[in-house]
């Protein structure tokens, strides 16, 4: 089994209708991989968005694995530590 490390995240979300930026940032306590922060990063970007009630955003990543499996329907093989990813990518998602 591999060791957590923490991690830092950050995000910046712009409401270009509202001229509106936020730099979230954040400390992952226990992350297995650079996708695992990645789509933590994602998440909690989509979250913010949602309570701050903005109906468009753009997120912007540059994780080929999560673009790949979403975006484009790629049936590769899942990243090794896929269980503890896939929450954090469906929650984007949805």
């Amino acid at each position: 089994m591999e060791n957590p490390k923490k991690a830092r995240i950050g995000n910046l979300i712009q409401n270009t209708r509202l001229n509106l930026k936020n730099t979230i940032k954040a400390l992952v306590q226990e992350c297995f991989s650079v996708l695992m922060g990645e789509a933590i990063g994602l998440s909690l970007a989509s979250a913010v968005v949602e309570k701050l009630g903005w109906t468009h955003a753009t997120f912007l990543t540059d994780s080929q694995q999560i673009l790949a499996k979403y975006m484009n329907g790629d049936n590769q093989a899942p990243p090794h530590d896929w269980s503890r990813i896939k929450p954090f990518v469906y929650n984007f998602f949805t």
